[in-house]
């Protein structure tokens, strides 16, 4: 019943799905991992769904979006590090 590692777990699963060239689904699990970031305000993994996203929208050849999703994992990393 513990959500602590949902995060991880989700952008675990959005990487294999990259890998296997799964963008559509990667995109959706990513989705699902900003919803319980924004439900719960579990952010450690955030930047993590942010880059990941990206390489799904690059995947996808959407290139300029991509682009936009890395600079917010690079924005949110370095907040964090705070």
């Amino acid at each position: 019943g513990s959500n602590t590692t949902r995060s991880a777990f989700l952008a675990i699963l959005a990487e294999l799905l990259l890998a296997a060239g799964r963008a559509d689904e990667g995109l959706g699990v990513i989705e699902e991992g900003y919803e319980f970031s924004r439900r719960t305000g579990e952010i450690y993994y955030l930047p993590e769904l942010h880059r990941l996203r990206g390489e799904l929208l690059r995947l996808s050849g959407r290139d300029d979006e991509a682009a936009a999703c890395f600079d917010e994992a690079t924005r949110v990393a370095a907040a964090q590090d705070k």
